[in-house]
């Protein structure tokens, strides 16, 4: 690859020739709003340490609305810290600007910072396809609101596929390439491919049709045939 150059959001490498296509791409442009929209949850989110006994998560809501409305809060009784979701950034740099006491003690306040889980880091062999991503998803779903129905369409729009084009390429690629000792054969994909339940990196299930005459004539014998290089680097 001459020139190559790196998407940092989609973590791939590509010629020059293909970059302009990459940024319009959709898989770019939703990094690109997943991006924004994890800054945005930094910028007006804030983590908080330093509770003393037991926490009621009610007066902790009433402690922080007193710098903004709060959009999400959530406790850990266990680790004992905070993550405080406001609705304007200028309540989080509030916080961040005052020295905080809560029932007496004073609290730590750092901007918020959504960072990857270290033993779910993506692998840079598989930045290229379609593959499960915890990552990615549980990043998607931690900057929504607590709602199920909006972590729900969250989670559909990480995992669901949303174009079927490349399974209409394999099929016309299969087709031309067994078309050489089967003249006529068709290729009919089944199963999630076609009923619509297919996941982003589900497989696709093909049934060839071959030409009875050709198929009855090499019955019993061996037939090679050629692979398009294309057909080897479709994911």
């Amino acid at each position: 690859m001459e020139n190559p150059l790196k998407c940092e959001i989609c973590k791939v490498d590509m010629p020059n020739v293909c970059w302009e296509s990459h940024l319009q791409g959709k898989k770019h442009q939703r990094g690109v709003l997943l991006l924004q929209q994890k800054r945005d949850a930094e910028d007006r989110g804030i983590y908080v340490k330093g509770f003393r006994g037991p926490v009621n998560q009610e007066h902790l809501k009433a402690f922080f609305r007193q710098f903004g409305q709060i959009r999400k809060l959530t406790y850990d009784r266990q680790s004992k810290f905070a993550i405080v979701q406001f609705s304007e950034r200028q309540s989080a740099q509030m916080c961040l600007s005052k020295e905080l006491y809560y029932r007496g003690h004073v609290l730590h306040v750092k901007q918020r910072e959504i960072r990857a889980p270290l033993n779910q880091g993506p692998c840079p062999q598989k930045a290229t396809s379609e593959e499960f991503d915890h990552v990615k998803i549980t990043t998607a779903l931690s900057l929504c609101e607590d709602n199920f129905e909006v972590q729900f369409a969250a989670l559909l729009n990480e995992i669901h596929l949303s174009d079927y084009s490349k399974y209409g390429m394999v099929c016309r690629h299969l087709e031309s390439t067994f078309s050489v000792a089967f003249p006529g054969c068709k290729a009919y994909p089944f199963g999630s491919a076609v009923t619509g339940l297919a996941f982003k990196w589900s497989d696709l299930d093909v049934f060839m049709d071959l030409n009875d005459v050709a198929a009855t004539q090499l019955e019993g014998g061996s037939v090679s045939l050629p692979v398009p290089e294309s057909l080897n680097n479709v994911r």
